[in-house]
């Protein structure tokens, strides 16, 4: 369980920081696009809304883990 908790921290990692290498932070993401965004940047916002919801719940079942 450990082996595929981190594998998943993996996987998540490499999503967020591939919209970080786009957008720069979530922060000013969701500022920039509040009230305007096209489909395309909800869509993205949403995946990567996802994506650091679900590093942050196998990050915390990984610390269980341990």
């Amino acid at each position: 369980m450990r082996d595929l908790a981190q594998r998943k921290i993996k996987s998540y990692q490499n999503r967020v920081r591939k919209f970080e290498k786009k957008y720069q932070s979530w922060e000013k993401f969701t500022k920039e696009i509040e009230g305007r965004a096209t489909p395309q940047q909800e869509d993205e916002w949403m995946e990567w809304e996802g994506a650091r919801n679900m590093l942050k719940t196998w990050r915390e079942l990984a610390k269980e883990l341990n």
